[in-house]
């Protein structure tokens, strides 16, 4: 509206303003529900993928990176076996470097903690070769 027709007008106005800002919640409201929609059919479309990616890998008795990963904690977890494997992997490992260790996920920490349970000392226990540095 011009100058002359608000001061004209001034409830008009009024109202068309009450309108324009109900018609932008709502815009805002539709964009929203568009992106929800959108958001949860590209989900779809990874589960599908993910699905598919899960069942090649199986029927090629295939392991990926987080396959060995999950397994070697596994493995390390296993009462049983777990101490033995540490006690023949002692002899071969000296140092263990964690680069980049804020992309390091919490599977891959349970495998470098098993490895360091077994290089550093319990309390009330000698260190034996490892060291710790600051």
């Amino acid at each position: 509206m011009s100058k002359a027709e608000i001061t004209a007008n001034p409830d008009l106005h009024d109202l068309l303003l009450a309108e324009q800002e109900r018609l932008v919640r709502l815009d805002e409201r539709v964009t929203s529900a568009l992106l929800v929609q959108r958001s949860e059919a590209l989900l779809d479309v990874l589960q599908a993928i993910r699905k598919r990616y899960e069942d090649d890998k199986r029927r090629h008795s295939l392991l990926d990176f987080d396959d060995l990963i999950e397994k070697l904690g596994d493995l390390f977890a296993d009462r049983a076996l777990g101490p033995w494997v540490q006690y023949k992997l002692d002899a071969g490992i000296d140092h263990i470097l964690v680069d980049e260790s804020q992309d390091t996920n919490a599977r891959q920490w349970r495998v470098v903690r098993a490895l360091a349970d077994e290089f550093l000392p319990a309390p009330g226990r000698s260190a034996g070769r490892a060291r710790c540095l600051p």
